[in-house]
């Protein structure tokens, strides 16, 4: 069963969270003729100061 993993700096809500697996989980269960039930959602969050974009850290942006 398809299992889509979503990474980002930290800042997201659980609420948001929610929303957003539902909506994930609800388009590749579509695309792949599925039920939601067979969609895994794993979600990694990163804080800022281990993640880097242009050659610095996002937390001395």
């Amino acid at each position: 069963m398809p299992v889509i993993t979503i990474a980002g700096n930290e800042g997201i809500t659980t609420e948001a969270k929610r929303k957003m697996v539902k909506k994930v989980s609800k388009i590749v269960a579509e695309s792949y003729d599925l039920p939601t039930e067979a969609i895994t959602v794993l979600i990694q969050s990163y804080p800022k100061e281990n993640v880097g974009v242009g050659g610095e850290l996002l937390s001395d942006r």
